[in-house]
């Protein structure tokens, strides 16, 4: 038997967000993800939260690179609510709400990487392979130079190693 859920535009307490945090920091390796990070993706309502019962079961927020791209900035279901189905749930939810646009996203994780992105149109692609654009929101504005050169320094990572995924908008003619 499946939790019932609602996955929908989202109002974050800030419990939740400090729960969330939490989470962030400990699954994707970004541990200067801040709080504030995440309240303003909830004051600027570009957040999809997915509850069971009530509680928040996970989160995606996105944000709009132009008028064209729109990026899946974070996405994380809380560790007691995984493995129900839930993401796959809140990924599609999230590509839904973004498909007037052109969509990118990073994955770090070899689930979305190798599963949910290429199931739901997504295309695989190298950093130079991306529109510049997208490159330049990347790099300077959505994780900031030093985010990028801490993370993959810890993880002992670089950038070309990184899958990037990209799903072009269906334009009806």
């Amino acid at each position: 038997m499946t939790d019932s859920f609602e996955c929908s535009d989202a109002s974050l307490t800030e419990g939740e967000i400090t729960e969330l945090v939490t989470a962030i920091k400990a699954s994707s390796g970004f541990t200067d993800y801040t709080v504030d990070e995440l309240r303003e993706y909830n004051e600027n309502n570009k957040v999809i939260g997915l509850r069971s019962s009530g509680e928040i079961c996970g989160i995606a927020t996105y944000e709009f690179i132009d008028e064209e791209w729109a990026e899946i900035t974070t996405m994380i279901v809380l560790p007691k609510h995984q493995g129900k189905g839930f993401g796959k749930k809140l990924w599609r939810k999230v590509v839904e709400k973004l498909s007037s646009r052109n969509i990118f996203a990073v994955a770090f994780n070899p689930i979305t990487k190798n599963s949910l992105a290429l199931k739901t149109g997504f295309q695989k692609k190298r950093f130079w392979q991306l529109p510049f654009v997208v490159q330049i929101f990347f790099v300077f504005q959505r994780f900031r130079l030093h985010k990028i050169i801490g993370f993959f320094s810890k993880k002992h990572l670089k950038l070309e190693e990184l899958d990037f995924f990209i799903r072009r908008r269906i334009q009806c003619k």
